[in-house]
């Protein structure tokens, strides 16, 4: 079997994780997720067309494999080497490409590079199917476990930093006239025309949706629970929507549920929290919105998605460190240095983002 030189390496941290071991749920989603953005490099190499579900052949299972290293000392990390299972199948220039093909995107996705995704996977069709991979290939939100992938001692994606990012690349590029997003309630599947019925939130009507294949899986899981669709819109006069075309972006809404807070930056230094942390995410329904909270920090922060509110809660703990945690004592008034003071408590900065 010929591999590549370089491993990937998959470290799994978080307080789901005891050392040296991980949830095996967690392992096998990444494993499988990566298994299949592989094999979509190798169909592109190639020149393949994709059809509906993306499926390889045969002859790219066997030429663009990965394989398992034993797992290394840390939380968890497992190494992941790129191989063919027959040294003629797969030249070592082309084993090398596809290795650099697969860096390319992990980085883009981790440096948050919408440009540099577009040059890694300049075909949409192709990177839209990668982006679903590696959505699959992330832990669970729920899940308390966090993926790093590393390459060569370098850190190309966070799923706890990196997973807004991925979901936003995901959605469909509409106009910003129709694109939307919409709360209801799965009512109805009709598989064979690929449509939906959506019970609005707040109104006492349903609107239909078309979607797309690479959505039924989720619309399988969460039949008749509140959904969010993102797509293209059309409204009536009073703005309320009245159909859903182009849909490709479906999540189930959790109306409560507790937001890990894990590592973040500051400039170019590392924020860890001291011990577990979490905040409150739940979801409004009258407001239609996420909020993401943590009263002991004074942060409260919105969002249409869950994402959004997330995402706004890190940008709050990165101003409350720069302008509280790293502020001397006599630029702050008695609330000011009782804030510090609980943000030094909770988080320690490291020298830096290695």
């Amino acid at each position: 079997m010929s591999r590549a030189d370089d491993p990937l390496l998959l470290r799994f941290a978080g307080s789901a994780v005891e050392t040296p071991a991980v949830p095996a749920a967690a392992l096998a989603r990444a494993l499988e997720g990566f298994q299949r953005i592989l094999h979509l490099i190798g169909m592109r190499l190639e020149g393949r067309t994709l059809d509906r579900r993306a499926r390889p052949s045969q002859d790219i299972q066997r030429r663009f494999v990965l394989i398992c290293d034993l797992p290394e000392r840390g939380s968890y990390v497992q190494p992941l080497r790129l191989a063919a299972r027959d040294p003629q199948l797969l030249s070592d220039e082309e084993l090398a490409r596809a290795q650099a093909d697969l860096s390319r995107f992990i980085s883009a996705i981790g440096q948050k590079d919408e440009s540099g995704l577009d040059d890694a996977v300049a075909d949409t069709t192709y990177r839209r199917f990668m982006l679903d991979a590696l959505a699959d290939a992330m832990p669970e939100p729920q899940s308390d476990v966090t993926l790093e992938v590393l390459e060569g001692g370098v850190r190309l994606l966070n799923s706890l930093s990196d997973r807004a990012f991925i979901e936003e690349q995901r959605r469909p590029r509409l106009s910003a006239v129709s694109a939307g997003i919409v709360n209801g309630e799965l009512t109805e599947i009709d598989f064979a025309e690929r449509r939906i019925k959506l019970r609005l939130l707040g109104l006492n009507r349903e609107i239909a949706c078309s979607y797309t294949d690479a959505v039924e899986a989720t619309l399988l899981e969460h039949p008749r629970e509140l959904i969010q669709v993102y797509g293209s819109v059309s409204r009536d006069s009073r703005g309320a929507p009245r159909r859903i075309e182009a849909v490709e972006f479906i999540r189930p809404i959790r109306e409560e549920e507790d937001l890990t807070v894990g590592d973040y930056l500051v400039g170019d230094k590392l924020v860890r929290p001291r011990h577990a942390l979490s905040a409150k995410l739940r979801f409004d329904r009258e407001e239609q919105l996420f909020i993401a909270s943590a009263p002991q920090l004074q942060i409260e922060t919105v969002g249409e998605t869950r994402d959004d509110a997330a995402d706004g809660f890190i940008a709050e703990l990165r101003v409350l460190w720069r302008n509280y945690a790293r502020a001397e004592d006599d630029s702050l008034t008695t609330p000011a240095k009782q804030l510090k003071r609980k943000l030094l408590q909770m988080f320690a900065e490291s020298p830096d983002a290695a």
